[in-house]
């Protein structure tokens, strides 16, 4: 999965419902996979498809926190991003959006902390706090 290419993930061609949690993103009860077929149910499309319908969870939470197209930049964080590094091609494609990959630590406490900065006022934005703790543009 470290080594899928941005064109096998977008030409994917299952369609998979990740809400299998009620925490999940748009959760309803239910999970499932379609558009199966005998030509399209192999490894390789059903990996590129899972992480082509990833990727399109974190697309529709940009859309809601970028609707009016002013940030320009998307910071990656965390073990998928990590481990699955076609997440960072496919988002700037898809989005025009500069993506800084993620970095070889754990930034969840520095993530916590950019935005108790940002929410105490002693930040103005997201860059700018992470610079207090050393991430690097």
């Amino acid at each position: 999965i470290k080594y899928l290419k941005k064109d096998k993930v977008m030409s994917s061609t299952l369609k998979i419902n990740l809400s299998l949690f009620q925490s999940a993103w748009n959760y309803k009860g239910n999970s499932k996979i379609t558009n199966i077929n005998r030509k399209n149910f192999n490894l390789n499309n059903y990996l590129c498809s899972l992480v082509r319908c990833l990727i399109e969870q974190y697309l529709n939470v940009i859309e809601i926190f970028n609707y009016n197209k002013k940030i320009k930049i998307c910071v990656l964080s965390g073990g998928l991003a990590r481990n699955i590094p076609v997440i960072g091609d496919v988002i700037s494609y898809r989005t025009g959006l500069k993506v800084i990959p993620v970095a070889d630590i754990d930034e969840t406490l520095i993530g916590l902390r950019t935005i108790s900065l940002i929410s105490l006022n002693n930040s103005l934005n997201y860059p700018t706090a992470q610079k207090i703790f050393w991430r690097k543009y």
